[in-house]
């Protein structure tokens, strides 16, 4: 007994400084003897740990044990395997109410001078360390594997170049060519090259800067330096504080898609120019009759007053030609169109003009615009086809007649009505509508009307592009469709576009008085046409010009070859037999790189465009050409 109080008087300062430590700690933290096979001390977090109190540990030493989910193993920090050297052990752990938990044991074995030893050991509940360790793994295995390229930068965007990328997963590397070691470090500058677009690329910085999310398409640039079409959202990363510390970028690549998407808009046209053509031939026959009216009561007017009366009807109805081809052409020609301030209700009034010369004569048509409406930025021809298309749909949806209506007018939203509505951000807009009263959208069909592909008609009636197009038009303008339909109650179809300001005022056309007179100036004039040769010719002599018109473009080139110092300017066609405008011009350069050079045309693409103006063209006027602009540019062009 003397012995046993020995013992015990010898351990109790070594047992004090343990107990101390373990009213400091916030895990569990145990003493295990060996030689008794008991635990001499267990905190009391263990009741949070486990449901059990600490007593029932002491009292019952081989309970943890049966806590310990089935197959995990604990007992060997029991079974003398414990090194004097820390060990550490994790296993699963059921706790009094069923719930498993992850726990971490940290166990030192401890001799006494006496010769006794313990087991000291701390055991944490690991559980949401491990969860956020398995969803770490989870999702790096998930960014790995994805298709979608994943780049990540830090959050300097003054940086020369831009933010530095930190990190790109294996599909960014298969879509650009470059290799993670190539691009960490770098900037996403790298994709960039001469078919960027700037404006995007400075909208990004723009949204980025006030912290907003940010998804557009741009063209990028591949290792081999081939080209592809890259949509990308970006989204700022912000730490706890809120602060933006990085920038993380989903891309894919969307060439294939932009070309389908492409595609779909000309068979879009290409389908709208049918329901075109009626119309188009109307106005057309209606503008020829004044002309050729005009052009035979001409000779034989007898004062100048029925003279000036006539000449300015034949103006007038050749304007109008002009303004039908334009938008023809405009409508047919595709691709990337520029988008320009402009008002919405002509091209309003126009598909209902198309629509009412068109639709069967049992579908009732109304036209109501609110006054002096705002601009938008769009393409005229992009908006007609939304709009034509909007009609078309709610003629088939009124197979035995009714009624359709065309509204236009200014809506200024909140955010949240905006979003109610299909988009973004509030603001001002202006609100095209087509409204039918026909058999209305079933409800468990609206959700899809926009999908590619999805349409309720039968086969051979239509491809289910046509909705699907009109809301990409109307998205890629900056705005939205809403769609409001009851089944049997019709459909109302709603293009929010947002507004850019007031337009400017309409220009008064000069009078011939106040043209900027010629003089002298030696102009050559070149045009397969003879008549637009000889007309052109003599309304600039009247003005003061002298000219040499010349029907055959190789023929006016020697003539110019022979006497190039007396030319001031050229006025050429581009569309020509033999050597066309283009290469005329060329040469033109090659022998005279500074001399004014004005082209007239009936048609010129983009492409034809950019390369006139690569070659120093001063002015693109196409026809039919009014006598204003004609002079106007002609002064302009000989003043440098």
């Amino acid at each position: 007994m003397a012995f046993q109080e020995l013992h015990e008087n010898d351990l109790q300062p070594q047992r004090d400084f343990f107990l101390n430590m373990l009213r400091t700690m916030g895990d569990v933290f145990w003493i295990f003897d060996v030689r008794s096979d008991r635990y001499l001390e267990i905190s009391g977090r263990v009741r949070e740990m486990t449901g059990w109190e600490p007593e029932a540990f002491v009292e019952e030493p081989g309970l943890w044990n049966r806590l310990v989910a089935e197959g995990e193993k604990r007992t060997r920090f029991l079974e003398g395997v414990v090194s004097e050297e820390r060990e550490t052990l994790e296993y699963e752990l059921v706790d009094a109410h069923g719930r498993c938990r992850r726990v971490r044991d940290r166990v030192g074995r401890w001799r006494s001078p006496n010769g006794g030893e313990w087991l000291v050991g701390i055991s944490d509940d690991v559980s949401r360390e491990a969860s956020a360790w398995w969803e770490l793994d989870l999702m790096r295995e998930v960014v790995t594997q994805v298709e979608e390229a994943i780049l990540v930068t830090d959050a300097d965007l003054d940086a020369p170049g831009g933010p530095r990328i930190l990190y790109v997963n294996p599909a960014f590397t298969r879509m650009t060519g470059y290799s993670r070691e190539e691009v960490i470090g770098r900037t996403p500058k790298i994709l960039q090259g001469p078919g960027t677009d700037p404006e995007v690329l400075r909208e990004l910085k723009t949204e980025l800067r006030l912290g907003r999310e940010f998804s557009a398409e741009a063209l990028n640039y591949r290792k081999d330096g081939t080209s592809y079409m890259v949509g990308w959202s970006i989204t700022p990363v912000r730490d706890r504080d809120g602060e933006i510390r990085h920038f993380a970028s989903i891309q894919r690549d969307v060439t294939v898609e932009r070309e389908l998407r492409d595609m779909e808009r000309r068979d879009q046209r290409l389908a709208c120019l049918g329901n075109l053509a009626g119309g188009i031939a109307h106005d057309l026959n209606n503008i020829l009759s004044p002309i050729l009216l005009g052009a035979g009561l001409l000779p034989g007017a007898d004062t100048e007053e029925q003279r000036v009366a006539l000449s300015d009807s034949l103006s007038r109805s050749a304007t109008r030609g002009q303004d039908v081809v334009g938008k023809l052409l405009a409508f047919a020609r595709g691709g990337e169109k520029e988008k320009t301030p402009m008002r919405t209700t002509p091209i309003l009034e126009e598909v209902y003009k198309i629509s009412e010369e068109t639709f069967p004569r049992n579908v009732e048509l109304s036209l109501q615009t609110e006054p002096d409406l705002p601009t938008v930025k769009a393409a005229e021809s992009d908006l007609q086809q939304v709009l034509l298309n909007l009609a078309i749909n709610a003629r088939d949806s009124l197979p035995d007649g009714g009624r359709i209506e065309f509204r236009a007018s200014r809506r200024c939203l909140t955010r949240a009505e905006s979003r109610d509505r299909g988009g973004e951000e509030g603001g001002d807009f202006v609100c095209l509508q087509v409204q039918d009263n026909g058999a209305g959208i079933p409800n468990a069909i609206l959700d899809r009307v926009f999908d590619p592909f999805f349409t309720t008609k039968n086969p051979g009636e239509g491809t289910g592009l046509g909705l699907s197009s009109a809301l990409g038009i109307v998205k890629d303008h900056g705005g939205f469709i809403q769609v409001r339909s009851r089944e049997g109650e019709g459909a109302c179809f709603s293009v929010y576009l947002p507004v850019c300001g007031e337009g400017e005022p309409l220009q008064e056309e000069t009078s011939s008085s106040s043209y900027a007179k010629g003089r002298g100036e030696t102009i050559l004039v070149v045009d397969d046409e003879p008549a637009i040769t000889g007309m052109t010719c003599r309304m600039l002599e009247v003005q003061g010009y002298r000219t040499h018109g010349i029907t055959e473009s190789t023929e006016a080139l020697k003539f110019f070859r022979a006497s190039p110092g007396g030319i001031d300017a050229v006025i050429t066609d581009l569309m020509m037999p033999g050597l066309n405008g283009m290469e005329f011009v060329e040469e033109i350069r090659r022998l005279s790189p500074h001399l004014p050079v004005l082209v007239m045309t009936g048609y010129m693409d983009r492409e034809m465009h950019d390369r006139a103006k690569a070659l120093g063209v001063a002015t693109v006027l196409e026809k039919p050409v009014k006598l204003a602009n004609l002079m106007e540019e002609t002064r302009r062009m000989l003043a440098g």
